[in-house]
């Protein structure tokens, strides 16, 4: 039984990261018609848990209002979980999340704690006007009855190493949990070669396998979250979601022989 999907709404976002293939695979822009992603939540009766995220901001999507609604009136049990990378989320949209009474998690990308760094990675943000966001957003979380869970995370890489611990004495008291991972080539899509601090030496059964549904924009069941190039399963509602639960993994470390090229299955 289906219990979480990840979902994206669009294909754009305001940013252009030197760790997202936005930087060098943008996907035109596209907007999942409301009525498909009805559907598509509809096709799935229990869920437990639904996540806006992919490669793309979430708090671009000039209908997320609407998208709130819809999840709540056709799965109000579920709980929903929103990824952004904090420039949008002004007092308004802030005020606008917090009348939702089950979104219970935000997790905000920020992968630099100067300025400068901050600016080099997130190109297109500015930093102090993300941090300000975020600040004023948790005063607003703070006098709300539903009081979501923050979280801040923090991509790995040689450019902001230096810079974690900082990240991590700064946000600490602030928000709820503040996360660390390894930063990914998006199954060859993003270059990491000079992105890398040490390079990984070990190899892991991609955990990537087994995390929960990923559907695209297009209606597509995406390998991974980490891959937005093309769907091996096909439309989630055109047959795709039995292929997806039929895969088999094809190796003990990457989970299909064209996932070699990324680095899920890489360790430190």
């Amino acid at each position: 039984m289906i219990e979480s999907v990840t979902i994206e709404t669009m294909t754009s976002c305001q940013a252009k990261c030197i760790i997202c293939p936005n930087q060098f695979k943008p996907r035109p822009h596209y907007l999942m018609p409301l009525d498909e992603f009805e559907a598509i939540l509809r096709f799935f009766p229990h869920l437990k848990g639904i996540v806006l995220c992919g490669m793309y901001e979430p708090l671009l999507d000039v209908r997320l209002n609407k998208i709130l609604d819809i999840i709540e009136q056709v799965q109000p049990q579920a709980e929903i979980t929103i990824f952004t990378n904090g420039a949008l989320l002004s007092m308004a949209k802030g005020n606008m999340l917090l009348n939702h009474p089950n979104f219970k998690n935000l997790v905000i990308s920020i992968h630099g704690f100067s300025k400068e760094v901050y600016e080099s990675i997130m190109v297109g943000l500015n930093r102090d006007a993300v941090y300000e966001n975020v600040m004023n957003f948790m005063r607003l979380v703070h006098v709300n009855p539903f009081w979501p869970k923050i979280s801040v995370s923090f991509v790995r890489i040689k450019q902001n190493i230096d810079e974690l611990e900082a990240f991590r004495n700064f946000w600490k008291n602030r928000v709820d949990t503040v996360s660390d991972f390894e930063v990914m080539n998006w199954r060859g899509a993003v270059p990491i070669e000079n992105l890398l601090y040490e390079e990984p030496k070990h190899k892991r059964p991609c955990p990537m396998f087994e995390q929960p549904l990923v559907i695209d924009a297009y209606g597509q069941i995406m390998r991974c979250c980490y891959d937005f190039s093309e769907s091996p399963y096909g439309h989630v509602l055109k047959g795709g979601l039995e292929n997806w639960l039929n895969k088999k993994r094809e190796s003990e470390t990457y989970p299909r022989r064209d996932c070699e090229v990324c680095y899920g299955w890489r360790h430190y």
